[in-house]
């Protein structure tokens, strides 16, 4: 990985930082830190970024992070950039991605269900729908279906737990609009505020896969990156053999982060049994 990080500099004239983690989350922020610190601020900087999804409020941690050191931003992603990846790599000033990176949309999910399924994850836009579900399949009224929608609802969920899906999606708004404006051209506030409307509530479903095309054609700075295709393609090959509990490389001590530089790489491990949080320790492919 750090001969691809090398590659990575060499072809793009800054230095690179891997960030690649199956859940983006607060206590990343250190090692990050670390990992940036002995070159300093102010000069530009490019992210090798793969990210299967996390915490909306570690992924405006991670970037407030990163901006804090770089004066230009640039996010590579060469796989995955899902859910709050995809939020995290707003910041960027330029999104390069090849044909095999994956965004995804960033409707915020909640743990809720019935008696029988409490622990169902659910997508604001299940509830959020769920007027103009009943309105179009069944040619109900739109007050009366807006009105049977909140019965069922209300019925199903304890009051506290629909706001805190209402909360959620306002939270995660805020925080794309926020890293939106962290770039250098930040565009209108209209516009950063329809990219993020069009994220959270424009796709199908959750795991709808969107290309760097589709960020493109909403107003976002990517491009893709052909120059840098073959790199990229070795690089999401590697993350995906070495991150989590099921991959290849994986046994009863298993990496669930790496974060570094063409200097040196971090691995964090969990274990398979009880899954502790483990101490960072050198990465060697």
């Amino acid at each position: 990985m750090q001969s691809i990080l090398k590659k990575l500099e060499e072809a793009l004239g800054r230095r690179v930082l891997l960030i690649a983690c199956g859940t983006i989350e607060v206590n990343l922020i250190e090692a990050i830190y670390d990992a940036l610190t002995p070159s300093g601020r102010g000069a530009p900087l490019a992210v090798l970024f793969f990210c299967q999804g996390g915490y909306v409020t570690a992924a405006r941690r991670v970037a407030m992070l990163l901006r804090d050191f770089a004066p230009h931003l640039t996010f590579l992603a060469p796989s995955h950039c899902d859910s709050a990846g995809t939020i995290t790599a707003l910041c960027a000033d330029e999104l390069l991605y090849t044909p095999l990176t994956i965004f995804s949309p960033v409707d915020p999910s909640l743990t809720g269900g019935t008696s029988d399924e409490p622990n169902q994850s659910i997508s604001v836009q299940d509830l959020r729908l769920l007027p103009q579900a009943i309105e179009a399949w069944f040619g109900m009224d739109t007050r009366i279906a807006r009105e049977r929608a909140f019965d069922l609802v209300s019925a199903a969920m304890f009051p506290a737990a629909i706001t805190s899906f209402y909360r959620a999606a306002q939270e995660t708004a805020a925080i794309c609009t926020e890293l939106l404006a962290m770039r250098a051209d930040p565009g209108t506030a209209e516009s950063r505020d329809a990219i993020a409307q069009h994220l959270i509530y424009g796709f199908g479903s959750h795991t709808y896969p969107l290309t760097g095309g589709d960020l493109q054609a909403l107003g976002l700075p990517a491009r893709l990156a052909r120059e840098l295709e073959e790199p990229a393609r070795s690089a999401g090959r590697l993350l995906r053999n070495v991150l989590g509990p099921s991959a290849p490389a994986s046994g009863d001590r298993w990496i669930d982060a790496l974060i570094g530089t063409a200097d040196g790489i971090q691995a964090r491990h969990r274990s398979t049994s009880s899954r502790p949080r483990l101490s960072w320790e050198a990465f060697s492919e």
